[in-house]
């Protein structure tokens, strides 16, 4: 396909085209903007791969579009709902050229699930999502969506928008479990501080997300212990025992990435306690473990964590 440049006019007529068919939506009320919302799409689709290069290149467009998603004015909510209601249907209408250019969207739909205007634009934003997500490939998955749920896990986000992101990471991890594997180093701290959450909607959908997750690993030697290893990681007072199933385990396949992932925060914990045999069992694993890994790259984000405990266990026990 030809490049496109926006000094040319035709791509500048038709980034005014898609900006005039936007700002309808933007403008539309609740009866008439799916109409003016797939108006927009319609006039995406119609100008083919210079509509797509022309509203992906379109840096005013684009921004505008971001700008109004992340407005907080209540009176201007209907703003956002049409944006929204562009999203889906630009989406819907056109499919996969455009998944690039609308996953760059994701982060201000997720902030959305938390809107305070009303249950109407939450529930647009979630079908938005839950349709962008369900396009995109396994690995765009990966590379967009997967890091855009896992910052929108933090504290300083409200629950609804905790709750949606790790719905949508359990949505990737079932529909991609080979690259959510090789993502657990990041996405197990993650989602596991929420498994205590005091809103039960997130700690749930943080269980569903981890356990989902974690059936990614196709260890044998630790498979078994999983249920063990992430109820240990919600309920503190089982570190200890969970810590004692770990040591009495013969590990004989190699160890990857997404086993750690899972293990050693489970170990960090063991070594907080400062118990003696807590220690030296956790440093005993580690040994074990570390005699099958192959690849110095599975081990490497664990590094910062267990180095520092490992040389204080040696000073203190």
């Amino acid at each position: 396909m030809a490049a496109y440049s926006l000094s040319a006019p035709e791509v500048c007529g038709k980034v005014e085209a898609l900006s005039e068919a936007l700002a309808a939506v933007v403008g539309s009320k609740k009866d008439d903007r799916g109409e003016k919302a797939q108006a927009l799409a319609d006039v995406v689709k119609a100008y083919g791969g210079s509509g797509i290069a022309a509203f992906a290149s379109s840096t005013k467009l684009m921004e505008g579009m971001m700008t109004v998603l992340e407005g907080s004015d209540k009176k201007k909510s209907s703003e956002r709902e049409g944006v929204v209601a562009a999203v889906s249907a630009i989406l819907k209408t056109c499919g996969a050229p455009v998944e690039p250019f609308l996953v760059k969207f994701m982060p201000a739909l997720l902030v959305l699930l938390a809107d305070k205007s009303g249950k109407a634009l939450q529930t647009a934003a979630e079908e938005a999502l839950t349709a962008l997500v369900g396009e995109l490939s396994s690995q765009a998955k990966k590379m967009y969506a997967l890091p855009a749920c896992v910052d929108k896990l933090g504290s300083d986000q409200k629950f609804q928008t905790q709750a949606g992101a790790l719905a949508l990471l359990l949505k990737i991890a079932n529909e991609a479990p080979e690259e959510i594997g090789s993502c657990m180093p990041e996405l197990v701290p993650a989602v596991s501080a929420l498994l205590c959450d005091a809103k039960a909607v997130v700690a749930e959908n943080a269980q569903k997300a981890i356990e989902a997750a974690c059936a990614s690993i196709d260890n044998t030697d630790i498979q078994p212990l999983v249920p063990s290893l992430i109820s240990a990681l919600k309920n503190p007072t089982e570190v200890e025992d969970c810590i004692f199933k770990l040591a009495a385990t013969t590990f004989v396949q190699e160890i990857e990435a997404n086993a750690l992932a899972i293990t050693v925060p489970l170990l960090k914990r063991g070594f907080q306690t400062r118990k003696t045999p807590v220690v030296r069992m956790c440093a005993r694993i580690i040994e074990n473990m570390a005699k099958l890994v192959e690849r110095p790259r599975d081990v490497k984000p664990f590094m910062p964590t267990l180095m520092p405990a490992l040389e204080r266990a040696t000073e203190e026990v």
